[in-house]
């Protein structure tokens, strides 16, 4: 059963007319795109939260509600945080996007795989249950009937928030507030009791990280592109060579990545400023030289509809401009699109 009710979650008295008694979670979601840039989306969610503190505080109800916020700004989470003073979870959007997009760059064929984990009932999922019965147990010494749930690890509340222990060590022991990571394609494929075998360590592999080298294009232009080098630089690559083609200024491009101190012997930036969907472009580029291409989106320019049409746009031509420059067999950049 759906509801709808007009108002915003900005307005104390819109608030009023939702029967947030009877709620088991309260999302407050944030929109870039609608409300003209991250500064106002989270200046909004903040507001809406303050919103529905004064009503938890004021209003005392006896059945409590969990709340799911959405900032833009990784740097406004504690003041989220604050603002409802409560239970809370807060999820930086952007910034989930930009280690997503980070990780499939290393390994393009990633990205299909967070999007069958991140697409719920639809292939395995990812699922977190209590694990108060499996208390002093290590999560790989649960017995689980058949082979339709992977443990992958545990979810341990600390006083600075939650943290996942994903593949724990050995020695790692469940406490009654621990809550297990599963990966199944249903949350009742868990049926399991503990068992007293102790993990088998795996075999000593030595240091594998591959200190690898990168060379990423990217067409169009995001505000979070700083923190996406960011996290490229912090997964070891050695070298990171990027080229940035967008219709943006030039100046406006280095404005973003002003107090960003990248390492001048690891990163290196060429900007070209041009439209990707311009006639030429693509065909000045060298596509046999990246390893990736990324096509970014840009918010701030575009409605949604007409950012993504854009990028749908720009992924159609380079793909035909990809089949004329590299021979079949032979070297061709990864695609990834925003």
């Amino acid at each position: 059963q759906v509801v709808l009710r007009s108002g915003a979650a900005t307005i104390v008295g819109a608030l009023e007319r939702c029967d947030r008694g009877r709620a088991a979670m309260v999302v407050v979601p944030g929109d870039e795109f609608r409300y003209g840039g991250a500064e106002s989306s989270d200046a909004r969610v903040i507001k809406s939260l303050l919103n529905l503190r004064a009503w938890r505080e004021r209003k005392a109800p006896q059945r409590p509600f969990g709340v799911v916020a959405e900032v833009i700004d990784p740097d406004k989470e504690p003041a989220a945080a604050h603002a409802y003073g409560g239970s809370i979870e807060i999820v930086p959007g952007d910034a989930v996007i930009t280690r997503l997009l980070a990780q499939s760059i290393l390994d393009p064929r990633l990205a299909g795989v967070f999007l069958e984990l991140l697409t719920h009932n639809e292939g395995c999922s990812l699922f977190v249950r209590a694990a108060l019965e499996f208390a002093g147990h290590h999560p790989t010494m649960i017995d689980r009937p058949g082979d339709s749930v992977v443990m992958l690890g545990a979810v341990r509340p600390t006083p600075h928030g939650k943290i996942a222990i994903l593949n724990p060590p050995q020695d790692f022991v469940l406490s009654s507030e621990d809550r297990l990571i599963y990966l199944a394609r249903y949350f009742d494929d868990f049926s399991a009791v503990a068992t007293t075998a102790r993990p088998e360590a795996g075999p000593d592999g030595g240091n594998r990280e591959e200190k690898r080298s990168r060379r990423v294009l990217v067409l169009g232009w995001s505000a979070q592109l700083a923190q996406l080098i960011e996290d490229l630089v912090e997964t070891g690559v050695s070298a990171l060579a990027l080229t940035l083609v967008s219709r943006t200024p030039l100046e406006e491009r280095r404005s973003w990545f002003v107090g960003r101190d990248f390492p001048a012997d690891r990163v290196s930036i060429e900007h070209v400023e041009a439209d990707a969907l311009a006639s030429g472009t693509l065909t000045e580029l060298d596509l046999a030289g990246p390893d990736t291409v990324l096509i970014a989106t840009t918010p701030n320019r575009e409605s949604a509809e007409e950012s993504d049409a854009r990028a749908l746009t720009a992924y159609e031509l380079l793909r035909a401009e990809r089949d004329r420059q590299c021979a079949p067999g032979g070297k061709r950049p990864a695609i990834i699109l925003e």
